[in-house]
């Protein structure tokens, strides 16, 4: 109920997408990138439904326990845009990708995604997860050693990182597409955008796969995603990831009983619901959240995992 009751509030205030600043413009030539002509870099100014800009924060909430709104923030964007849509000169579809543990939006730099958006002319866009990226890694560790009393930092700036990722999408998809850095002429002399508002297509890897499911039920954005090595819950997982190790060595040294963190971590796992895949998972196609379409997925999964 909480989130979408902040979903709804915030796709009426980002319609048709909020607003930008191109800070900065990466160009290749063909012998340093076969497949990534540019990549574009920038901040956007989203809605805010936390207590305060930083990390260590809950969501605001009124007498009833609805996230409200409080003012606005600002995030990073990147933008990958592969070569063969400046060579055609022609419009390809976005993919938004998550990025993993704890990691950043640096990874969509990745060569893989730029040979894959040149195979297929796709226009790549990524931002952080707000509530799992690297900015919130150190006060994640000091609220695991101060005993996890706010552990609700953890799914509450999640939920916020939901509409963090719909504002950035709705306004690729609308007036970002008509920047000038976007923009390409044809043969003809008309000037097009290389950026297909429709459709678009989510992708996710390890928590771009785990958050992302989340995120990929409740926006409107998507009819078809991939989630790669993803899973639920949060409670589940963790314990059985190598990523997590250095979160464990500190959770050992607290609790020398491994049941002592079985049951914090489930414990805890009631206030992850509404941020994780174990409340969305029928929502996806089975039965979808109000105002928003059924939707197909390919879930790619590790052998062993």
């Amino acid at each position: 109920r909480q989130v979408l009751h902040m979903r709804d509030d915030a796709l009426e205030r980002i319609d048709g997408g909020v607003p930008y600043t191109v800070t900065e413009v990466e160009y290749f030539t063909l012998e340093e990138n076969e497949h990534v002509a540019k990549r574009i870099y920038g901040t956007m100014t989203t809605p805010n439904y936390t207590e305060d800009i930083g990390p260590d924060v809950l969501l605001t909430r009124d007498e009833d326990g609805l996230p409200y709104y409080n003012g606005t923030r600002e995030i990073n964007f990147t933008i990958i845009v592969p070569r063969i849509l400046i060579d055609e000169k022609r419009a390809g579809p976005i993919i938004q990708y998550g990025h993993g543990l704890m990691g950043s939006q640096s990874e969509v730099r990745g060569g893989y995604l730029g040979e894959i958006a040149n195979r297929y002319g796709y226009v790549l866009l990524a931002v952080d997860w707000t509530g799992m990226s690297s900015v919130d890694l150190t006060s994640i560790i000091f609220m695991i050693i101060n005993g996890g009393s706010r552990f609700g930092i953890i799914p509450e700036r999640c939920q916020q990182g939901f509409i963090e990722q719909m504002a950035a999408i709705e306004t690729l998809q609308n007036n970002l597409a008509q920047d000038d850095e976007l923009m390409v002429e044809t043969d003809e002399g008309e000037s097009i955008s290389i950026v297909s508002s429709s459709p678009s297509y989510y992708y996710g890897n390890s928590q771009g796969g785990i958050l992302g499911n989340a995120y990929f039920a409740l926006s409107p954005h998507f009819t078809r995603g991939v989630f790669g090595v993803s899973g639920a819950p949060y409670s589940v997982l963790l314990p059985r990831s190598v990523d997590f190790d250095e979160y464990f060595m500190i959770f050992k040294t607290m609790y020398p009983d491994f049941m002592d963190i079985s049951l914090w971590m489930g414990l805890m796992q009631t206030l992850w619901d509404p941020s994780e895949p174990t409340a969305y998972l029928d929502a996806i196609s089975i039965d979808p959240l109000p105002n928003t379409p059924s939707k197909n997925v390919i879930l790619q999964i590790a052998q062993g995992d």
